[in-house]
């Protein structure tokens, strides 16, 4: 509604005679607007999913990566241990 505000100061001077053809138009430019506004927090609402699930997928395959190190080393010195 606050992008639509500045079109008042346009559209009084220019259809004063005609006011409900005025008001029409504004209705019509607020209903694009509203439509608008709505796909872009769609959008964001999921390009934020998809990059939390991507960052999430990324640290799991990395501590995997982590834990499988660990793992290898624990198994080595338990060799070596198992050696003595």
């Amino acid at each position: 509604s606050i992008f639509i505000l500045p079109l008042f100061a346009f559209a009084a001077p220019i259809d004063s005679l005609d006011e409900k053809a005025a008001i029409r138009e504004l209705n019509g430019l607020s209903e694009n607007a509203q439509n608008y506004i709505v796909i872009v927090i769609f959008f964001f609402v999921i390009m934020t999913v998809i990059c939390t699930f991507t960052i999430f997928s990324i640290m799991e395959s990395i501590l995997s990566k982590i834990n499988n190190f660990f793992t290898a080393a624990q198994e080595k010195m338990r060799s070596i241990f198992r050696k003595n």
